[in-house]
């Protein structure tokens, strides 16, 4: 009992203390990035939601909470939370071997990642475009197999009848953004991503697309770089 006791106590410390991100006080050679073009902190948020889950992603580079509370959510509906939060980081060594480090904590220090998709050219954004990616693409399996089993081929399906989803994929960048962003099945090979002409994001549907890059049955696109 006693060392059931002293386990449980332990569990309890280490959750109590995931909250806070406590910065050390015996580094002081860190240089913190400016932000270039003035972007905005992403407010996005969606839950992939499939099978027994649900859990938040946020669109700055965190996830598996809103800001406040965990957002890991298993089973689903239950109310019951196995993670608090989580967060990419990045981090290399440049030419004159300085570390640099992109990595989002708990965005009481700051943000390290802004949304959208940088100009090929400046590796730059403007905050307008911040702004207009500040977004999660989510998209269901099942929706892209309908599309494929009965576009252009069950004349009850319309055009009218492609979910938004499919024909809002954000396959391409505007201006001098990449061309090719979201990973798409290009139907004739010119290039375009063209939905009410066969093209669909880029799952193997048809068991003939070896090169696809979208797998499971949910998928959630977003964008965000480190130079905002």
């Amino acid at each position: 009992m006693k060392k059931i006791l002293i386990v449980s106590l332990a569990l309890f410390s280490v959750s109590a203390l995931a909250k806070e991100n406590v910065p050390n006080p015996n580094i002081t050679n860190v240089n913190s990035s400016r932000v270039a073009a003035g972007c905005s902190p992403a407010t996005s948020q969606t839950d992939m939601d499939v099978n027994n889950v649900r859990a938040t992603i946020l669109g700055g580079g965190d996830m598996w909470w809103n800001l406040s509370d965990a957002q890991y959510e298993i089973p689903k509906g239950s109310g019951l939370n196995s993670l608090f939060s989580g967060a990419l980081w990045i981090g290399g060594v440049d030419a004159g071997g300085q570390l640099k480090v992109a990595a989002m904590t708990y965005r009481q220090s700051g943000n390290d990642f802004w949304p959208g998709p940088l100009d090929v050219a400046t590796a730059s954004i403007t905050s307008e475009e911040c702004t207009a990616w500040d977004k999660h693409f989510k998209i269901d399996r099942a929706d892209v197999e309908e599309y494929v089993a009965r576009f252009g081929i069950d004349p009850t399906y319309t055009s009218d009848m492609i979910p938004s989803s499919i024909t809002d994929w954000p396959a391409h960048g505007n201006g001098a953004q990449d061309h090719f962003l979201a990973p798409f099945f290009d139907a004739n090979g010119n290039g375009f991503y063209e939905p009410y002409d066969g093209d669909y994001p880029d799952y193997n549907i048809t068991g003939t697309n070896d090169l696809a890059s979208l797998y499971g049955d949910q998928t959630l696109w977003w964008i965000f770089n480190d130079k905002g």
